[in-house]
């Protein structure tokens, strides 16, 4: 239940997704706007996320080896597999290339690799090493050493392996042209944005206004020296200004004395981090 100056009414988990959406993608856009050495990165993950994404990970892998390993081997998996490769160059082509998608289109045709399967006369080493070769025309001059690498490969689950892992850094990459190519797009509608995606959070949550209010007057004291005056060596990072807000969004969804516990503990844990 929300507790503030509006009425008082139920929040569904939806509507708090939305939200953390909308403030995520301000936090973004400002970011990119006002922050020209801004790049996008890999997301981080804490040794737990890291340990147990990599056992996940080993146990496909194995998996996928022990189907390469019988006799006949069984490509059902590699074919999902490959489905997904597939997707994934697709979406890193730019509307301009034409020829380059319709040579994905023929050389990850699916229903061909399926009938080759059936007829047991599918040469996988060849087709992996043809996807390494359209990867290196895609990729940046920088990961032509990682694609050698994987050429070296004698073993087919590593090669898949490894050109999965270079169309995830290939994506990276691309998100960070396409960061570059549009920053002035960004920095021109910026504000704009910023304005609508702010009031449509207060649109679907008209009582965190005395919370925002609270938001803004904090970041103001912090960022400046209280007559106005621009005072950066207080100033506030942007990853800690969104943790303050999503501190303020999620206290409205507790109880009134559990919210301001953890509005308050959020409040002088920034002040500790700062």
């Amino acid at each position: 239940m929300l507790l503030g100056s509006s009425p008082t009414h139920t929040v569904s988990m939806e509507e708090l997704i939305r939200m953390s959406a909308a403030l995520e993608n301000m936090a973004l856009i400002h970011e990119i706007a006002i922050n020209p050495d801004f790049v996008i990165e890999e997301k981080p993950c804490n040794a737990l996320e890291k340990m147990v994404e990599e056992c996940m990970k080993n146990a496909y892998w194995d998996k996928l080896r022990d189907d390469f390993a019988q006799q006949p081997p069984n490509y059902a998996n590699a074919l999902l597999l490959l489905r997904d490769i597939k997707k994934m160059v697709l979406d890193l082509l730019l509307p301009h290339h034409v020829r380059l998608r319709a040579e994905v289109e023929s050389m990850l045709d699916l229903d061909l690799l399926k009938q080759q399967v059936e007829n047991k006369c599918l040469d996988v080493q060849p087709l992996f090493e043809n996807i390494i070769g359209l990867l290196r025309r895609l990729c940046a001059p920088s990961r032509d050493e990682l694609l050698n690498n994987l050429l070296t490969k004698s073993d087919k689950v590593d090669m898949l392996r490894g050109i999965c892992d270079v169309i995830e850094i290939m994506k990276v990459d691309m998100a960070n042209f396409y960061v570059n190519s549009n920053r002035s797009v960004v920095e021109q509608h910026s504000i704009e944005y910023e304005r609508m995606q702010f009031a449509k959070i207060l649109q679907r949550n008209p009582g965190s206004c005395f919370f925002m209010d609270i938001c803004l007057f904090v970041v103001i004291y912090l960022c400046t020296d209280g007559a106005g005056r621009s005072f950066t060596a207080r100033s506030l990072s942007l990853s800690k200004l969104y943790g303050f807000i999503i501190s303020f969004v999620f206290s409205k969804f507790l109880s009134r004395r559990n919210g301001f516990f953890f509005f308050f503990f959020s409040f002088w844990m920034l002040f500790l981090d700062y």
